[in-house]
């Protein structure tokens, strides 16, 4: 065998009177695709850590502005209730979306409880990240927020006041346009 060709490669040999480039089967080791599945794995989790700093910027940039409107203790609460109901606004806009492309109204099974456990679970799952008191887990993306440039805190701000409204806007739209299809 020619030192060029791997080990867990498998060439064809030509046929009298064939022409041309042999086809290339390659036999991959498991490892291939775990290496693979790794590399999505990596890439889920570089993705659910820059939304939670995403989140955390936003929770950090509501609770600045709650503390210079009036700063009576309860700045990191209407932060993360600001939070809690844009979560909840998006899931309310999935359902409308959903019901645009059906171009039928789809009504869930008992709407309240499904509202009610939804937004218990999405008010539970921002407990446990923001904190709003004692743990405060957000604290640790705080400094690297600060060091961030004047610029780019506010470029980061009209982002974060920008998905605000677009996401209510939004919401609203698709509320307003599924009202008016069939049941």
């Amino acid at each position: 065998m020619s030192p060029r060709v791997r080990e867990e490669s498998v060439h064809p040999r030509f046929q009298s009177g064939a022409s041309g480039r042999p086809l290339n089967f390659t036999v991959r080791s498991p490892g291939v695709l775990l290496d693979a599945i790794s590399r999505v794995d990596c890439s889920c989790a570089s993705m659910t850590v820059n939304l939670r700093k995403a989140l955390a910027f936003a929770f950090w940039r509501l609770r600045q502005l709650f503390l210079i409107v009036s700063d009576d203790g309860l700045s990191d609460w209407k932060a993360g209730l600001v939070l809690d109901c844009l979560q909840i606004f998006s899931l309310l806009t999935v359902l409308f979306s959903v019901s645009l492309i059906l171009s039928r109204h789809v009504e869930l099974p008992y709407p309240r409880v499904w509202l009610t456990v939804l937004s218990f679970m999405i008010v539970l799952a921002n407990q446990r990240f923001f904190g709003y008191g004692k743990h405060l887990a957000w604290l640790h993306y705080k400094k690297e927020f600060e060091s961030y440039s004047p610029r780019a805190r506010l470029v980061g701000s009209i982002i974060t006041f920008a998905v605000v409204l677009s996401l209510v806007a939004l919401m609203m739209v698709t509320g307003y346009a599924a009202s008016k299809l069939p049941h």
